[in-house]
């Protein structure tokens, strides 16, 4: 048997034949699970900045909200302090609060203040 004949044999074509569909095979499985891992990886990295969105927004609204009550708290007292120049008097003769204050159209959101007198000249705030 010369050489030229065992080198074109069906046994070695058909060896060949399996060896290229197997490489094939496997470059076909580590695609799809580069794939896989880049799908993963993508998803990790839009819930983080969701995420971050999220809180982001949080922050402003809980920030918002703790200028709103500190607002309504500095109107109380400046009407407790200036009962002249309070809207409005009650019988003992200080500003009983109000709800639904705004206070600027360019704020978002109002305030809702309660004055209680204690005792004497002492008031509390809400």
């Amino acid at each position: 048997m010369s050489c030229k004949n065992v080198m074109t044999s069906p046994a070695i074509h058909n060896f060949a034949r399996r060896a290229s569909r197997t490489r094939s095979g496997v470059a076909l499985v580590m695609v799809v699970a580069l794939m896989g891992a880049a799908a993963l990886m993508s998803y990790a990295l839009l819930e983080g900045a969701l995420s971050r969105a999220t809180a982001s927004e949080n922050l402003v609204r809980a920030t918002a909200s703790d200028v709103l009550a500190e607002s309504g708290l500095n109107l109380a007292m400046y009407y407790l302090q200036n009962p002249s120049v309070a809207p409005s008097l009650n019988s003992d003769n200080h500003w009983p609060g109000a709800t639904g204050i705004v206070l600027s159209s360019s704020v978002r959101g109002t305030v809702d203040v309660t004055i209680t007198r204690v005792s004497g000249s002492t008031f509390t705030h809400s």
